[in-house]
């Protein structure tokens, strides 16, 4: 399972993100990415803010849901947001 952060939520868990890879290059982070059951950087796309669970426990899916709801609520802000501006360049 792979899903973004927020900022907040992401250098709350791992830190300050990692630089950007080259390209079909790993993340450097000291993670092993092939451990189950345990959230980590996403080992391509950390340095955007992923995440990632491989084979998610229901109590590891659970307590990953917050972190879910937060990237979601962000979303939806910047798509309002998004949104506002246009219809004010379109009147």
């Amino acid at each position: 399972m792979a899903f973004g952060l927020t900022v907040k939520n992401y250098e709350k868990l791992f830190g300050s993100r990692p630089t950007r890879p080259a390209k079909g290059s790993p993340v450097k982070t000291g993670h092993d990415f092939t451990r189950l059951d345990v959230v980590m950087p996403h080992p391509i796309y950390a340095w955007m803010g992923w995440a990632q669970v491989l084979n998610p426990s229901a109590e590891t899916f659970a307590s990953v849901q917050p972190l879910l709801v937060d990237s979601y609520d962000q979303v939806v802000s910047k798509f309002a947001k998004t949104l506002a501006g246009q219809r004010r360049t379109v009147r």
